[in-house]
């Protein structure tokens, strides 16, 4: 699980786009592509703000119905994803 005082950057280059009706991140210097479903594109709103992921739990615990420890656990997973494809830098 990530440190809650971890720093959220996105990468460079990146574009939401709407596909068919889903919005994809594109990454155009590596190629890679990301669906959002459901809540992932609250949270790719949020965080293009830069942010730390306790700052970025707290805004999701208040616009969705979910448990800190699920939220903190699905928020790491995501972010775990988008870093390992270069769609944002994870600073501690």
């Amino acid at each position: 699980m990530l440190d809650l005082k971890t720093k959220i950057n996105i990468t460079k280059k990146i574009e939401l786009v709407n596909l068919a009706g889903d919005e994809s991140l594109i990454n155009f210097e590596t190629g890679n592509y990301y669906e959002l479903k459901g809540s992932a594109s609250a949270i790719w709103e949020y965080i293009k703000n830069e942010m730390i992921i306790a700052e970025l739990v707290d805004a999701v615990l208040k616009d969705f119905d979910i448990d800190a420890d699920t939220c903190l656990s699905e928020i790491s997973s995501f972010l775990s994803k988008l870093a390992e494809q270069d769609f944002i830098e994870l600073q501690t």
